[in-house]
């Protein structure tokens, strides 16, 4: 497309848009949600009788408008000032004026995304990732959940071929089946008892997170087209807090348009710059992979401190007690308590106990 038909789509946009404005403020047009809002408020219950309060209406229409026609003005202002603060930077006008909600119609429809990057930077959801996180811990879990079995079998196999081949016919393979299978559970209720639910944890933990990575990889070689749609599922930046950091690059300027685009991009900088585009024009620096193996790997790392941190507690649980002449009160407990049996006996038996 040349800068000509670019020019004049852009100009048709404006265009079309001071055209709506002005049949508005000759003919103020409430959306149809709108009406549909004030006739419903509009109707009366009396007596039973459900009836529509025409003065009522009326005169709520008409304030409806009323602030149409306001914002129409409201509009026309900021535009003003627009123009203010971009001629003052030697900028030239612009090239069309848009209300943000009919720009984020066209966007949307258009197939552009809306982009504020900051040196670069833009936010993109969190969700890809956490929907790769939600099945990697069903797979781990399922995972964790087989390898019961397949450590039982495993070790009774084990058993069962270092036999003597005597052991293996008849009756006595059966009863050596039997023995060798029992062997294996009772192997894997100790590893069980010295495994503790922390260390399952993080064993869990780990596993989901390697397949976490595995999804991102296969998810970074899909084209934007498709990766975008979860990225940004509003066509525009993640607006939460929670989000996910990523640099980009656009395509620079056609050579004979340099010099003059890139010193109108220099000039308006600080004024806040948004880019709207198309998926196919928008490279990830590093690749989206980047990005998201930083957060995986981050956090990753937290979830293994809170797991460690939740041994160490249970390690160094408190017991709450109140104490007053001569007599101790425990009040509360949580957890696990670092006292052995045995102490509290051999004190216990000791007859100086008051």
């Amino acid at each position: 497309m040349g800068k000509a038909d670019a020019i004049a789509d852009i100009q048709y946009i404006g265009t079309a848009m001071d055209s709506a404005l002005k049949q508005n403020a000759e003919n103020p047009r409430l959306s149809k949600e709108t009406i549909r809002q004030i006739k419903e408020g509009s109707v009366r219950k009396v007596a039973g009788f459900h009836i529509r309060d025409k003065s009522s209406l009326q005169s709520t229409l008409h304030r409806a408008s009323s602030r149409a026609a306001e914002q129409i003005d409201g509009f026309r202002r900021t535009c003003d000032k627009i123009s203010v603060d971009m001629a003052t930077r030697g900028l030239k006008p612009a090239l069309a004026f848009v209300s943000t909600k009919t720009w984020k119609r066209i966007c949307d429809e258009s197939g552009l995304y809306r982009f504020k990057p900051v040196e670069g930077l833009v936010k993109v959801s969190r969700q890809p990732l956490e929907r790769m996180r939600s099945r990697a811990e069903s797979l781990s879990s399922l995972l964790i959940r087989l390898m019961v079995p397949a450590i039982v079998f495993a070790i009774s196999w084990e058993i069962f071929t270092i036999l003597p081949p005597d052991a293996k016919q008849g009756g006595p393979k059966v009863i050596a089946g039997i023995l060798s299978i029992l062997t294996g559970v009772i192997i894997w209720l100790i590893l069980s008892i010295v495994f503790d639910e922390d260390l399952a944890s993080s064993l869990k933990e780990r596993l989901a997170s390697f397949c976490t990575i595995l999804q991102i990889k296969m998810f970074s070689v899909l084209p934007n087209r498709l990766t975008f749609k979860g990225l940004f599922p509003d066509m525009e930046e993640a607006g939460d807090s929670n989000c996910i950091s990523a640099e980009i690059k656009l395509p620079d300027p056609p050579e004979d348009e340099m010099n003059d685009v890139a010193t109108t991009i220099l000039a308006a900088k600080d004024l806040g710059l948004k880019v709207a585009a198309v998926p196919g024009a928008v490279t990830f620096v590093g690749g989206i992979q980047n990005a998201l193996l930083r957060r995986e790997t981050a956090d990753h790392a937290i979830r293994l401190s809170e797991i460690e941190k939740r041994r160490e507690a249970r390690r160094l649980d408190p017991i709450i007690y109140h104490e007053r002449e001569g007599v101790v009160a425990i009040i509360a407990q949580f957890g696990n308590i670092p006292i052995e049996k045995k102490v509290v006996e051999r004190i216990m038996n000791d007859r100086d106990i008051i």
